[in-house]
């Protein structure tokens, strides 16, 4: 069993948490004063609030658009007056600002079986059906792979993360996509290969799940030296191979490194670009219309953060001039690409970070999820030349 603690953490609080309509109207009200900004719904669980519960759920992750016109997503916590904040629940979201909540995950006698901590939001497949993962929860508590129709029913445990010898079959699975072939491919933070110089947590894995033949398959181990750990921020480009973001070498120094790689459809593996600083990704990658890859990294020496643009082929790196306002931020998401052929972005601010030099995933786990108090979440927008 996977005894680590919750990426969320107790001496953390956060703000109301809201949807809104129309990111662009969003954006163009900050950039503009201008425009109108629609409240769809508000999650008011206060995190850290002692006894709280919170029935429709807390911190709310990505939601997608499902092809009903409806809106689809996950809360990560459905209790926040633990120590170690829990559960979490699955929610469709009308147009007209309707909430229905679909699903909770509760804990049994033997542990939260069907996951725990639902994260990166949903991914809608061929068969209409909503795929998603938990980061933690499942028969080893090192998350699963789930499935839920539209209307709630049918939830289903596909696969439970950890299940194979030395979790070779990956733990924390952290990115779901669904490829141009129709199936399931994601990314975990752990497991696979813990052969040296692998961390005994396993250095990540790329996996495919078959939704129409209910097949699970690893299909790369990373290795450390030669690919990097912790993969995440997977997409599949135009040109069919996948690209995603690794923390690299070197780690004897102290330091993590951003690796940018490359996947192919026939299980090939390579770094296409190694930041010569000491970074660290803190978002996945977005394909551009000119079909060059955008993310961001933080420059933990020159407490920088930065968006970058390359090529697919690993040339063309350009880190664009950094933006020391964002530094402490927990995370920047993907980048969106928008009808006006530029980059979007939002970004959530926290306090001062412990940095420390074991593993990125510690480093997470030291972050506090409270914004600053002279600060708010922004909106940011990368003009594309």
């Amino acid at each position: 069993m996977n005894s680590r603690k919750s990426l969320f953490t107790d001496n953390c609080t956060r703000s109301v948490v809201t949807f809104v309509l129309g990111l662009s109207l969003a954006v163009t009200a900050r950039a503009q004063s201008s425009g109108t900004i629609d409240q769809l719904f508000a999650f008011t669980c206060i995190s850290g609030a002692s006894g709280e519960t919170c029935p429709q759920g807390g911190r709310p992750d990505l939601i997608i658009q499902a092809s009903d016109g409806n809106y689809y997503g996950a809360a990560g916590v459905s209790d926040e007056g633990v120590s170690d904040p829990e559960g979490g629940t699955l929610f469709k979201l009308t147009p007209a600002g309707k909430f229905t909540r679909l699903f909770t995950f509760t804990q049994g006698t033997s542990g939260f079986l069907n996951g725990n901590g639902p994260a990166s939001g949903f991914v809608e497949a061929n068969d209409g059906f909503l795929y998603g993962l938990t980061i933690s929860g499942g028969k080893q508590n090192d998350g699963v792979l789930f499935r839920i129709s539209k209307t709630g029913t049918g939830f289903n445990v596909l696969h439970n993360f950890c299940s194979s010898a030395n979790c070779a079959d990956g733990s924390i699975p952290n990115g779901l996509l669904l490829g141009q072939d129709g199936n399931l491919y994601g990314t975990t933070q752990g497991g696979g290969s813990s052969v040296s110089p692998c961390p005994s947590s396993g250095c990540g894995t790329i996996f495919r799940f078959e939704p129409t033949a209910g097949a699970f398959t690893v299909l790369h181990r990373l290795t450390d030296a030669a690919d990097g750990l912790e993969p995440s921020g997977m997409i599949q480009a135009t040109n069919g191979n996948f690209y995603g973001v690794t923390d690299g070498l070197p780690r004897v120094t102290g330091g993590f490194n951003e690796d940018i790689f490359q996947f192919t459809p026939a299980g090939e593996f390579t770094v296409q670009f190694k930041s010569p600083n000491h970074d660290t990704p803190i978002s996945g990658l977005t394909q551009g219309t000119n079909g060059n890859l955008y993310g961001a990294f933080e420059n933990i020496p020159a407490g920088e953060i930065n968006f970058f643009e390359i090529s697919t082929d690993g040339t063309g790196f350009v880190a664009f001039a950094p933006f020391t306002s964002l530094v402490g931020m927990l995370s920047v998401p993907s980048l969106l690409l928008a009808s006006d052929g530029n980059l979007w972005d939002t970004n959530l601010r926290t306090r001062p970070l412990r940095w420390a030099a074991s593993s990125r995933s510690t480093r997470r786990m030291e972050r506090c999820s409270r914004p600053l108090l002279s600060t708010a979440p922004t909106v940011t927008r990368l003009r594309l030349a």
